[in-house]
Parts: C-alpha cells; sequence; structure tokens
C-alpha cells in the first residue's frame, strides 16, 4: 500500500513538473518565429512541440492519480471554487490574483516589453494550473493518503 501512495506522489510531481515544462515554453516565445530564419523557425517549433507535450504528459499523470482516487471516497464539487486549501495552495492562489491584474494591465497598456508580458503570462498559466491543482481532489487525496500511512 505504501508503494501505491509513493506512486500517486511520484505522479503527482511529474504532473506538476510537466505543466511547469509546459508553461516555461512561454517564456521562449519572443525568441521565435515563423517567418525568421531557420533557427527562429526551429525555436517556434520546438516551443509548440514541448508545450503540448508536457501539457498532455502532465494531464497524463493527472488522469493516473484520478482514476486511482475515484476508486474511493473523495469530495465532491468543483476545485477551481475553492481557494487558500493549504499553505502551498495559499502561495499559487496568491500569485494568480497578482498575475490575473498584470495580466489586464499588459492587455490594456501599450507598449509593455514582450519578456515582461511573457513572464506575466508565464505566472498567470502557471499559477492557474497550480491553483487547480494544489486546491484539487486528487492533492486533497494524497495528503489525507499520506497522513494516514504518517499515523501507522
Amino acid at each position: 500500500m505504501t508503494l501505491f501512495k509513493s506512486k500517486n506522489k511520484l505522479g503527482f510531481t511529474l504532473s506538476v513538473f510537466f505543466f511547469f515544462i509546459s508553461t516555461a515554453m512561454i517564456w521562449f516565445i519572443p525568441l521565435a518565429s515563423f517567418e525568421g530564419d531557420t533557427g527562429r523557425r526551429a525555436i517556434a517549433y520546438t516551443i509548440g512541440v514541448v508545450f503540448w507535450l508536457g501539457l498532455i504528459l502532465g494531464f497524463f499523470f493527472l488522469f493516473l492519480i484520478n482514476r486511482e482516487r475515484k476508486k474511493g471516497r473523495y469530495r465532491k464539487g468543483l476545485p477551481f471554487i475553492w481557494f487558500f486549501q493549504n499553505p502551498v495552495a495559499i502561495v499559487f492562489d496568491v500569485l494568480l490574483v497578482l498575475s490575473t491584474i498584470g495580466l489586464f494591465l499588459v492587455l490594456f497598456i501599450q507598449g509593455i516589453n514582450q519578456w515582461i508580458s511573457a513572464a506575466i503570462i508565464f505566472a498567470f498559466v502557471f499559477s492557474l494550473e497550480m491553483h487547480g491543482m494544489f486546491n484539487g481532489k486528487n492533492f486533497k487525496y494524497i495528503s489525507n493518503s499520506s497522513n494516514k500511512q504518517e499515523d501507522k
């Protein structure tokens, strides 16, 4: 049983890692161009491939945990409605609020540096993903399973 729980933790960690890798590709968008030289086109295609591959792998590991969680009892409801459920979630929820404000600034203020825009978009997308991850049912399931294992 302990091996199974550690697999869930590993799957969750891998999911977070792949979501980070996927979202990190936003940082490289200013370097890419489909109309530029061969090197810039290669960067553009690489960004796209890594973005989608990271997203798919992140959801794949999340799917595996979710499938196992559904075999037992779990709390119902929409995880995007839950906020500030644990210390890690608090960090990402605060970042989500701040990056949402930054995103509106990027959208409505002309002339913002493209690297700053990419950083704000990265922060928004990643904090939104992590909001769902750390306030969600799977994190609660893994946390409760870990606590039960430690109590034994």
